[in-house]
């Protein structure tokens, strides 16, 4: 979707792919914040300008800019998170997908419960699931992390993503 964006120009305000915000979500004019699916920012984790278009990114990120009005100094950067419901399928996903250079499946599409996890070298970008919320959960915390991951370990049903994931919290 395109961002309608033509107030914002004739405001004078940086357009980006929406209206262009720093780390804390005010636009090129100070006093003027953006959230939800028009605000483009700045994330340092994927090196690049996001935006996106679902409810919880707008909600998080207007909780965010009334912060922000206030003072609070914290950067807005969170991880993306989406999800859908399909008839019996819950779709979910977090993280930024279209940057990976490498997809692993983990379960049997057929089953309708498998995930896919999108790598970038050897950290996870993203990860998309479908009636599998705990892949969706460990993902969270390993992009949150920012450690290398195998991609076996991603692969192997035997393998619990969750106590990997939580030992990537702990240190």
């Amino acid at each position: 979707a395109e961002p309608n964006v033509e107030l914002a120009e004739r405001a004078g305000l940086t357009v980006d792919q929406g209206v262009a915000v720093d780390q804390r979500c005010q636009s090129s004019r100070a006093g003027i914040f953006a959230a939800g699916d028009v605000a483009s920012w700045w994330s340092p984790r994927w090196e690049r300008r996001l935006r996106v278009e679902h409810y919880d990114n707008a909600h998080q990120q207007g909780l965010y800019v009334a912060g922000s009005m206030l003072g609070e100094q914290d950067e807005y950067d969170p991880i993306p998170y989406f999800w859908t419901e399909q008839y019996q399928a819950m779709v979910q996903q977090v993280g930024v997908i279209d940057n990976a250079t490498r997809p692993v499946l983990r379960g049997d599409p057929a089953s309708g419960r498998f995930s896919v996890f999108h790598l970038r070298g050897d950290r996870l970008s993203g990860c998309t699931t479908v009636n599998r919320f705990p892949d969706l959960a460990a993902a969270r915390r390993v992009i949150t992390a920012g450690a290398p991951i195998p991609p076996g370990l991603l692969e192997d049903q035997g393998s619990d993503l969750r106590e990997w994931s939580q030992n990537l919290e702990r240190g």
